[in-house]
């Protein structure tokens, strides 16, 4: 199936989650997704993204575990998104099922409604799978080396390198290290422009980027 979903255009599969004795969270051990691999051990280009929620696991007893009551789940899903966010390097995923929409006791939007209201107080990106799964790959496509910081002069340099074209890349820095907050921001020698955002709680640099296969990128800020 990977296989085909592959030869087909598809890049990202998100069919596995917990389910005998394992209710929710990192089945895998990795909210990352990674490529499936056939028989021979060769990279299929498919990513698994594991599910880490789903309705019918939580709400029901098929696990052969105790199942919760929606209002138990939306604040135990609450938790891993703030694990998510300040704990782990992941994303949150999770499954609910359209007919579980419908009045009754597993009726999830009560569930739905809460954790989407959290998500967008939190100011979290929402991403569709074609998204990530490009993001993923071109971000597996850039190396960062050379990282070097002067505690005197207060500045952090590093060099990026990509095994592949890749333009339009947003570069995140953080605005403060430690005591130091930082101004200017150089590539190549050459100071330019960049905006300043808070995302989860943390304010950054940002600024976009377009690299070239095997060419050397060197960033500092100041």
């Amino acid at each position: 199936m990977a296989k085909y979903l592959a030869e087909n255009g598809i890049k990202l599969d998100g069919n596995f989650y917990c389910y005998r004795y394992i209710q929710y969270g990192y089945s895998n051990s990795s909210g990352l997704p990674m490529k499936f691999m056939d028989e021979k051990g060769r990279f299929i280009e498919l990513y698994e993204q594991s599910t880490l929620f789903a309705d019918d696991t939580m709400l029901e007893d098929k696990t052969f575990l105790p199942y919760y009551t929606v209002e138990e789940a939306a604040k135990i899903t609450k938790k891993a998104i703030d694990d998510c966010i300040n704990k782990y390097h992941t994303v949150f995923h999770i499954c609910f099922h359209p007919i579980r929409t419908r009045p009754g006791r597993m009726c999830t939007l009560p569930w739905i409604d809460d954790i989407l209201s959290y998500c967008s107080q939190k100011d979290i990106l929402f991403v569709n799978g074609d998204e990530w799964a490009k993001f993923v790959e071109n971000r597996r496509k850039i190396k960062i080396d050379k990282v070097q910081y002067n505690s005197k002069s207060g500045r952090l340099q590093f060099s990026l390198t990509g095994e592949k074209n890749i333009s339009g890349i947003t570069l995140m820095l953080p605005l403060q290290y430690g005591d130091k907050i930082f101004h200017s921001l150089w590539v190549n020698g050459e100071k330019i422009k960049h905006k300043e955002k808070l995302l989860e709680g943390i304010m950054y640099l940002l600024c976009v980027l377009d690299v070239e296969k095997g060419e050397e990128i060197k960033v500092r800020i100041e």
